[in-house]
């Protein structure tokens, strides 16, 4: 990491222009759990993720559109802890 306010940390490598981060809640996420992604701007979330957005995460076994944290795959039954 490269510089840092109160507002702002700069990258300087280990992801890739284009690539997504998770920025808020992270640290209560666990091994398979599903993440919505959702554009973000100066304030934070620009919107959130719908109801079917995140049913379908929840419902959307691995290997099909679902996206979770890198590193962290989804789980082969459904959504949620095991």
């Amino acid at each position: 990491m490269g510089d840092a306010n109160e507002r702002y940390t700069q990258i300087l490598s280990g992801i890739q222009s284009g690539e997504q981060v998770i920025y808020e809640g992270y640290r209560s996420l666990h091994e398979g759990d599903p993440v919505v992604p959702v554009p973000w701007g100066p304030e934070g979330p620009v919107a959130l993720p719908t109801a079917a957005q995140v049913n379908r995460a929840l419902n959307t076994p691995m290997g099909t559109s679902a996206r979770t944290m890198p590193g962290m795959s989804m789980p082969s039954q459904g959504g949620g802890r095991p």
